[in-house]
């Protein structure tokens, strides 16, 4: 049985209803009991404060209307009461009235004789009788109108059972549900995270049970994925590495053709000669940087942290896109608020994050339009905003633009020469310092790429 709860959740489960449950009957049994006492010792207690007012106004107040002042003293009464008066006058007070036939019965037992005492099986349940006294005489009795337990204790139990059902849900939701759902979600979050690119994140896989199984079902995942992931990563490594060899004996071959003067001489070939070079040259750029993605994605590329100056970053950038920006006529700012002025990282890669992201920024500008880089304090980090006024982004495209090779339409990507790996290595970058990138945009407003970096506490530390 032992090994059984430790090996299935649904015997745990199971079990703790089981238990949850004995435990609710219980405490609804005890409150039973304790019910039944109670009202038993309530109507004792009334009957002989009602019996005790009723003579005291008799012998007081001899003509008073006797039913209008039991109605007064006893409104609402936890028991429902009734009274006889040797007069044959009958008082009520509660919601039930006494049977005629009871009545009746107790009118009889006064005309028989004078009564000297209140009969034995008057007292006891369910009448709970008390005697009403004048001078040393009985004159009447107080008692209870008999009820049925539904009648007596109805309200109660059903008040105290809804309190005991939600008692007992919440310690089921806390004891037996509540661990099964922490362990989910926990579960959840890792496959989350998995997800999102971490690949060394592990599930808890303590215990036997199924929760337990699918936990090391999913940690088999991760590092089967998590391998897979390494040998890409090498294998593009490898690819890119390898590719740089052959691509500078082109290059060295086209240079000596594109020199030659029996080529430079026709100028078809020229031509020729000019397209193998560019081409060459855009596949050198697609090399580099999958080599570059490739360092940074797999930790292979270590990062000079230090204080870098914002302004600084920007000043560069700027002056790096000038021409392209003067061409286009294009208004390029640089704006940083105070407390953003120093940000901590790698002074060549973030700056190569920013040129990617104005290089893009420049190319989808209209003409004279505007380019907006800002730094400025957000989130307990710095943020550095690349702005641009293009046509923008349409929605069903934002969320993969950091993804290689994603083009996301032709009004933001056509024939702008790029690699398609600029953003994803702006993201690698960004990543490797601990902070995150990301985009606003639509179509026919500002386009926005936001990189967030943490405090120095809080940065990588390669």
């Amino acid at each position: 049985m032992i090994s059984a709860l430790h090996r299935s959740l649904y015997w745990r489960i199971a079990l703790g209803f089981i238990l949850c449950t004995a435990g609710v009957l219980t405490l609804q049994a005890a409150v039973v009991f304790a019910l039944l006492n109670r009202t038993e010792a309530v109507g004792e207690s009334l009957t002989q404060a009602a019996s005790s007012a009723l003579g005291q106004a008799i012998s007081t107040e001899p003509h008073r209307d006797l039913q209008q002042f039991f109605k007064e003293h006893y409104p609402s009464p936890p028991r429902s009461l009734f009274a006889v008066v040797t007069t044959g006058q009958v008082l009520t007070a509660g919601r039930k009235l006494a049977s005629d036939r009871l009545v009746e019965f107790v009118l009889a037992e006064f005309r028989k004789r004078p009564v000297h005492s209140i009969p034995r099986g008057w007292q006891g349940d369910p009448y709970h009788a008390s005697a009403i006294v004048v001078g040393g005489e009985i004159v009447g009795v107080v008692a209870v109108v008999p009820e049925t337990w539904i009648e007596r204790l109805g309200p109660a139990l059903l008040t105290s059972s809804l309190g005991l059902l939600l008692v007992g849900t919440a310690l089921s939701s806390i004891f037996i549900f509540g661990p099964a759902h922490r362990r989910l979600k926990e579960l959840e979050s890792v496959a989350l995270r998995l997800g999102a690119g971490d690949m060394g994140v592990r599930a808890r896989d303590e215990g036997g049970d199924e929760v337990a199984r699918v936990a090391r079902a999913f940690n088999h995942m991760a590092a089967d994925l998590a391998a897979s992931d390494r040998a890409r990563r090498l294998l593009l490594a490898d690819v890119s590495h390898e590719l740089m060899t052959p691509l500078t004996a082109v290059r060295g071959y086209q240079e000596r053709l594109a020199a030659d003067p029996a080529i430079r001489s026709s100028p078809s070939l020229s031509r020729s000669i000019a397209v193998i070079g560019d081409e060459t040259q855009r596949v050198e750029r697609i090399v580099g940087d999958l080599l570059d993605l490739a360092k940074l994605e797999g930790g292979a590329d270590s990062l000079d942290l230090q204080d870098v100056s914002v302004e600084g970053l920007f000043g560069r950038v700027a002056a790096r896109h000038a021409p392209q920006a003067g061409a286009k006529a294009l208004s390029v700012s640089t704006t940083v608020a105070p407390g953003a002025e120093i940000v901590y990282g790698d002074r060549f890669r973030l700056e190569q994050a920013l040129q990617n992201l104005a290089a893009n920024a420049v190319r989808h500008a209209p003409r004279s339009g505007h380019v907006d880089l800002r730094g400025e304090l957000r989130g307990g980090g710095i943020a550095l905003t690349v702005a641009d006024n293009g046509p923008g982004i349409a929605p069903e495209h934002v969320a993969f633009v950091f993804d290689r090779f994603y083009k996301a339409d032709s009004a933001r990507s056509g024939d702008s020469g790029g690699s398609g790996l600029g953003l994803s290595i702006v993201r690698a970058i960004v990543e490797r310092h601990g902070g995150s990138v990301s985009v606003s945009s639509e179509p026919g407003a500002d386009t926005v790429f936001t990189i967030w970096l943490p405090p120095p506490n809080l940065s990588t530390t390669q």
